[in-house]
């Protein structure tokens, strides 16, 4: 036999994928993984872990932690398959306070904005922190706000963590148990592809896939029907019904919920259309968008003022386009269907969003922009 030559520019060995979660300090953060110090963060780090695999039912991959001296001293940034997901800088020697609305009294300190949420936020010196918890404020170390942002992070980007490997692990260790849901499933022919992406587009709403039998037994009712993932991802909500209403119900299993006036409604389903993707969208004209976005953040805004959990309810056929208009401008919006709520749930509408109002507003402004032009002093 010949010798095989290898070409100069061919690789050895077969390239190492990139760690799917990356968490980079600049050098003053670096105490906080330090374990001759405690190493506090990386213990907090695997309670989030634990958190959000209850939370949201997916096995986090370990998260590497390195320093990066490209970072500032006191800034950190997580990153996902390389990609930087999202970074904030802390305030050495400081405690970040956030008033959750409960609060009496002024507290001194900077402002500034909760890296999680975006709220408004004071960094306060370490002596004050007594001061501003008796006044009812919450107070977070650096370690509770870097975990926060990053469960935050982590739950919004949660789909991209799902790959097909993960799926297979699911079904194996579904079928240990289960034999007779997994042979089902696969008897129809679906693949793991079609599986991963109906459980991406539930975790894309932040709905739990812990409850994977259900699912997987949802999937393998439905997808002979369809095969559209759209549908299917529809159908595994309403199996999960009762678990997605007690996310947004309150102590009396009650949802609030905002409705759409039916012309609005009507124009949304009207709208359909077919991304060059593939995919199911609303296309609604750009000032009807624009007027619809308005209303609903009115409305959210102001059930969520009121205590509620914002919730728009609509049929079936039209959540997943009301969602998909909403998801860039109001993404953290909740929005079911009718045949998602459970019967041991009961809904109180407390709004109806409408578009008249914003309709009228805009044109009175673009009214006003147009006729100021042209005039000279």
């Amino acid at each position: 036999m010949g010798r095989k030559t290898i070409k100069k520019d061919e690789p050895k060995t077969l390239p190492i994928p990139p760690e799917q979660l990356l968490l980079e300090l600049g050098k003053d953060l670096i105490p906080l993984v330090d374990k001759g110090k405690g190493a506090e963060l990386l213990e907090r780090i695997q309670n989030m872990r634990r958190s959000i695999f209850f939370d949201m039912g997916i096995v986090l991959p370990k998260i590497r932690i390195v320093d990066n001296t490209l970072l500032d001293s006191s800034e950190y940034c997580l990153k996902i398959s390389t990609v930087d997901a999202g970074r904030s800088t802390l305030r050495m020697g400081c405690y970040l306070c956030i008033n959750p609305g409960t609060a009496v009294g002024k507290v001194d300190g900077e402002e500034t904005k909760d890296p999680a949420f975006g709220l408004p936020a004071l960094w306060i010196a370490e002596g004050k922190r007594d001061e501003a918890e008796q006044a009812g404020y919450t107070v977070a170390d650096h370690c509770g706000i870097m975990c926060t942002h990053l469960t935050e992070i982590i739950k919004r980007r949660a789909a991209e963590l799902l790959g097909r490997q993960e799926i297979q692990g699911i079904i194996d260790s579904v079928k240990e148990d289960y034999p007779a849901v997994v042979n089902e499933l696969l008897a129809t022919g679906i693949t793991l592809g079609s599986v991963r992406k109906v459980m991406q587009g539930l975790l894309k709403e932040r709905v739990s896939i812990r409850n994977t039998v259900g699912i997987l037994e949802a999937i393998a009712d439905s997808c002979l029907s369809s095969g559209d993932i759209h549908f299917l991802v529809e159908r595994v909500r309403q199996a999960l019904a009762s678990q997605i209403c007690s996310q947004y119900a309150d102590k009396d299993r009650t949802i609030h919920v905002l409705t759409l006036e039916p012309s609005l409604e009507q124009k949304i389903i009207g709208s359909q259309a077919q991304g060059v993707s593939g995919n199911i969208l609303a296309a609604l004209e750009p000032e009807l968008h624009k007027a619809w976005i308005q209303a609903a953040e009115k409305a959210v805004r102001t059930v969520h003022e009121q205590g509620h959990v914002p919730v728009i309810l609509c049929p079936s056929q039209a959540r997943y386009l009301v969602k998909s208009t909403l998801e860039r401008e109001l993404p953290e919006a909740a929005v079911l269907s009718v045949s998602e709520i459970h019967m041991d749930y009961s809904v109180v509408p407390v709004g109806v969003i409408a578009l008249a109002q914003e309709l009228s507003k805009n044109k009175s402004n673009k009214k006003g922009k147009t006729s100021g032009k042209g005039k000279e002093g």
